[in-house]
């Protein structure tokens, strides 16, 4: 029974009881004359059961059967080694979690220590792979225009730089033989 219904048991019975006494303190005033006093009614009796809010083994009970109580007064007292060992367990737990997290939060720090450490050499990096990249593509544009038909060199041109070769080889080879000539080696 929870206490809301010991409360409400307990106020029944003392209305009860109020209206008996008020009904015996009317009829002996009413009757103040003679000194004995006569009623008749019903007394309904209330029963109220109590127990503990946790289950527990009842060590120690300190009030007999029937016996009046005032309200907060202890009635009994329980054994409260299951209530310290589940204490005991849930400290625990919450310790476990409070180490879990510290490490959780160790490793998340080192690794942003390593990320701010690391920064700077990934960026070179990062610069260097789009420096190269940039390479690849300008060297594909390149490609790719001298294939348009209007960018080509034409035949003429082709010719003219092919004879500008064979003339700048000529030079080279008279000049590299008047300087052996001059230097006193020859071929």
């Amino acid at each position: 029974m929870d206490s809301a219904a010991i409360k409400r048991n307990t106020l029944l019975f003392l209305f009860v009881g109020s209206v008996i006494i008020a009904v015996i303190y009317l009829i002996g005033v009413s009757n103040s004359g003679s000194d004995i006093l006569e009623a008749s009614g019903t007394v309904e009796v209330v029963s109220v059961l109590v127990g503990p809010e946790a289950p527990g083994r009842v060590m120690e009970v300190y009030v007999e059967e029937g016996a009046y109580v005032e309200q907060g007064e202890p009635l009994f007292s329980l054994d409260d080694e299951i209530l310290r060992v589940q204490r005991v367990r849930i400290i625990n737990a919450g310790n476990a979690a409070i180490t879990a997290a510290d490490l959780q939060l160790l490793m998340v720090q080192q690794a942003l220590d390593d990320l701010y450490e690391d920064w700077p050499l990934a960026a070179a990096q990062a610069e260097l792979e789009l420096a190269h990249a940039q390479d690849a593509l300008d060297d594909v544009v390149y490609v790719h225009d001298v294939r348009q038909e209007g960018k080509r060199a034409s035949k003429d041109t082709i010719d003219a730089a092919e004879a500008n070769l064979i003339l700048a080889e000529n030079e080279v080879d008279r000049a590299q033989g008047a300087y052996d000539s001059l230097s006193g080696r020859s071929e």
